[in-house]
C-alpha cells in the first residue's frame, strides 16, 4: 500500500474524482521540482550532435504548436491518456503544456538541492555542474530558432 505519491496531470484530477485526497500541491505551493528535461548518452552526443540539435528543435516546435493551439494539445492528451472529460484535459493542459518551457534547461540550483537532500554522503560533495549540459539547448536558443515559432516561451 502507498501512503502518498506524486501524480502528474491529468492523473491528479482523475485520482481526486476517485476519492483520493491531495496531500500537497507542488504547483500551488511553489515547491521547486524538475518538470522536464532531456537526457542522452554523452558519447552519442559527441558523435552525433546534429541529431540532438534536430531533436531539440522538433521538441520545441511541437511544444510551441501545443501552446499556440490548445485544442490540438488536448486532443493529443485525450488520445494518449484515454481521458475524455474536458475538465481533466483542461487540468492536464494547464498544469503541463502551459507551464513547460520550450527549452527544458536543467536548473543547477535544483540539482544542488537534490544532492544536498540525498542520504548518500558522497552526493553532497558532487559538483552539480558536472551532472548536466545545457549547451545544446543554448545553441538552439542562440540560433534564433525560437523566434520562428508561433510562441517563444
Amino acid at each position: 500500500m502507498v501512503d502518498a505519491s506524486i501524480i502528474s496531470p491529468p492523473n491528479g484530477l482523475i485520482a481526486g474524482k476517485q476519492g483520493y485526497n491531495k496531500v500537497l500541491d507542488l504547483v500551488a505551493d511553489k515547491v521547486p521540482f524538475g518538470y522536464g528535461s532531456l537526457a542522452a548518452n554523452a558519447t552519442f552526443l559527441k558523435e552525433k550532435p546534429e541529431l540532438m540539435d534536430a531533436f531539440i528543435r522538433s521538441y520545441a516546435e511541437g511544444l510551441a504548436i501545443s501552446k499556440a493551439k490548445p485544442e490540438v494539445a488536448k486532443a493529443s492528451l485525450a488520445k494518449w491518456t484515454g481521458a475524455k472529460d474536458q475538465d481533466i484535459l483542461d487540468e492536464a493542459y494547464d498544469l503541463s503544456v502551459k507551464r513547460m518551457a520550450l527549452l527544458p534547461y536543467t536548473d543547477p540550483e535544483l540539482i544542488k538541492l537534490m544532492l544536498q537532500m540525498s542520504e548518500q554522503p558522497k552526493a553532497k560533495t558532487v559538483d552539480a555542474a558536472t551532472l548536466f549540459d545545457n549547451s545544446y539547448l543554448k545553441k538552439v536558443e542562440d540560433s534564433g530558432f525560437l523566434k520562428t515559432l508561433p510562441v517563444q516561451q
